[in-house]
């Protein structure tokens, strides 16, 4: 608990919710189980609506209200049933529809505006909370209407009721597109602020808020400032938890840190053993490989000399075969002219035994001595 002096000083500040028992027992702080996670907490309330998404999600969410209010209405002009009061009959029961979906609408743009609340932007929050629950109002409005043109005791069944509900959506239809405008123009006048108006309002004293009315006496505090002063005290406590929290992580972490020092340490020494030993492997298998290669060098040396002597070898088999060829090219030409003279040779015996035959059959006539030795030679040649 508080002590006196806090009391006091709380008491100065003004901020009733300011909690000062956080700074003293931190049990309170959710701290992660893993020291790792150091400066990894979850953000603070006050971070949750930055940014453009849940605004853009909550534009999105009104247009699709819009279009399934626009749907609902040409949906009442098709004809159905050829009865005019079981075609009144299921379109008006399709409304509840359009209703829950409103309460949804509505329940879904709170949230995201809450959040932009948090985060310092409250002239938004201010100029667009009367705006949130005007289409279930609409809605429930045209609903209410709708049950009683339809189930009013003294009101009996008309064939008129379905022009009667077609009246009552075109003005609902009316009323949610003129919602829908008014919301994407304040949605679009938000985008345009560059940072949380909370902190300029705060930043100064004589910076005036909007929407502030000091008709009770100039020192009175208006809603907005009071706004703006809560969304302060909430920014403080989160700020406050976030700085308790990264300092209980921070000490153990080094807590852990000491603890794992010396295991770290042995951890190291066994690495750079295995590390040594790893080495020592590798050089053992170097010089083992350095070995063979030089082994397989030698072998390919000798390879390569023996491949030269062969191909010595061969071309001398070329060379003799060329030498072989070319001899026996000159030897039968030789014959070929020899075997040609023979021929001739030949014939010209013929001619001369045939010129012998016919001069006398009795007597041979002498042949010449130089025929006779020619033949001679021939025939032993």
């Amino acid at each position: 608990m508080p002590n006196e002096s806090q009391q006091e000083r709380r008491s100065r500040t003004g901020l009733s919710d300011y909690d000062e028992t956080l700074l003293l027992d931190r049990t309170h702080i959710p701290v992660p189980e893993d020291p790792g996670d150091f400066g990894a907490g979850e953000q603070p309330e006050a971070e949750l609506g930055t940014g453009t998404g849940p605004i853009l999600g909550t534009a999105a969410a009104t247009l699709c209200y819009w279009a399934c209010a626009c749907t609902y209405t040409v949906f009442l002009f098709i004809t159905i049933y050829t009865t005019r009061l079981d075609d009144f009959e299921v379109k008006a029961s399709a409304h509840i529809l359009l209703l829950l979906l409103a309460l949804l609408l509505e329940s879904y743009l709170r949230l995201q505006h809450r959040r932009r609340q948090a985060a310092g932007y409250l002239a938004f929050y201010w100029r667009t909370r009367s705006l949130l629950p005007l289409a279930t109002r609409v809605t429930a409005l045209g609903q209410g209407l709708l049950t009683m043109v339809a189930f009013w005791a003294d009101v009996p069944p008309q064939p008129d009721q379905l022009c009667k509900l077609q009246i009552i959506a075109c003005l609902e239809l009316a009323a949610i597109t003129l919602f829908t405008i008014l919301y994407l123009a304040q949605l679009w006048r938000h985008f345009r602020e560059v940072q949380p108006d909370a902190e300029r309002y705060l930043a100064a004293a004589w910076l005036p808020v909007p929407g502030c009315d000091h008709s009770r006496g100039p020192d009175t505090v208006v809603e907005q400032q009071a706004e703006a002063m809560r969304w302060l005290s909430r920014r403080c406590h989160d700020l406050q938890l976030e700085v308790l929290r990264l300092t209980v992580v921070r000490e153990r972490h080094e807590q852990h840190r000491g603890r794992a020092a010396g295991s770290s340490r042995a951890d190291a020494e066994h690495r750079l053993v295995a590390r040594e030993r790893e080495l020592r492997a590798l050089a053992a298998e170097k010089d083992v490989l350095a070995q063979q290669a030089r082994a397989a060098w030698a072998l390919l040396d000798e390879r390569s000399a023996a491949a030269h002597e062969l191909e010595a070898v061969k071309q001398q088999q070329l060379d003799e075969n060329n030498r072989l060829r070319a001899t026996l090219e000159e030897w039968s030409h030789r014959n070929a002219r020899l075997e040609a003279k023979l021929n001739r040779t030949r014939a010209r015996l013929e001619e001369s035994q045939q010129q012998q035959r016919r001069p006398s059959r009795g007597s041979t006539p002498e042949l010449p001595a130089g025929t006779d030795q020619s033949s001679q030679s021939q025939a032993s040649s």
